[in-house]
């Protein structure tokens, strides 16, 4: 069982075992009285993960409060095509690899095919 060190350096958490071998892990998330937290979301991870997920998605991407925590997305994809707006969000969501609702707390999002943009 791994030892973490629940301390912040840089606002991040940082595991001690790992430390001890001349590395360091830095966690997005972190335990404060014993309730998990994550640290907040960078605009580019999002849009590199929209983009990484969705290979032809154009993004535009506008921070809705300055925390890093709320943002509104405009994808727009020629992937869309033929798809519900429930399958393209499904879509967003599936690149942003479980990060919705933990590191990204709020995305108010609208998808679009590059005709109806």
């Amino acid at each position: 069982m791994k030892q973490y060190y629940y301390g912040f350096f840089l606002n991040h958490l940082i595991d001690m075992s790992c430390i001890l071998e001349g590395k360091a892990l830095v966690f997005s998330q972190v335990l404060l009285l014993g309730r998990e937290y994550s640290m907040p979301m960078p605009a580019e991870d999002i849009i590199h993960l929209i983009k990484q997920g969705i290979p032809d998605a154009d993004v535009q991407l506008k921070s809705l409060v300055a925390d890093q925590d709320h943002y509104a997305a405009i994808v727009i994809a020629s992937s869309f095509e033929g798809k519900t707006k429930i399958q393209q969000h499904q879509m967003v969501y599936k690149a942003l690899q479980g990060r919705m609702g933990a590191e990204l707390h709020a995305l108010s999002l609208k998808t679009q095919v590059p005709h109806s943009a």
